[in-house]
């Protein structure tokens, strides 16, 4: 739902990823995506440091310049308007990977 506060209500989730030290003593790695650089980096609001658009995060993953662990969040914004194919790859990478994912939508 627009305007639900899900910023608000995802502020204290993020901030229990950042302080959980279960795979590093710097707490996970959390990671906002969505379709665009807007909607990504809305979610600063929640307390995410690094938001990132999907396209250009998935070409930073194949770059190397991103470095994907079991002790990566990806919080995906709008994760209902992610086209298949990039979802796909996400989901690829998650398997190889082994980080969590949060997505975040509508009903609509």
């Amino acid at each position: 739902m627009a305007g639900a506060g899900k910023s608000t209500l995802l502020r204290p989730l993020v901030a229990a990823y950042q302080a959980d030290t279960a795979f590093s003593r710097e707490g996970r790695d959390v990671i906002g995506l969505s379709t665009g650089w807007k909607q990504a980096d809305a979610l600063l609001d929640t307390g995410i440091k690094r938001t990132v658009a999907i396209e250009p995060f998935l070409q930073s993953v194949d770059n190397g310049s991103i470095a994907l662990s079991r002790n990566t969040v990806l919080v995906i914004g709008e994760v209902s308007q992610v086209a298949p194919r990039p979802m796909l790859r996400i989901l690829e990478l998650q398997a190889q990977h082994g980080f969590a994912i949060k997505g975040l939508g509508d009903q609509d």
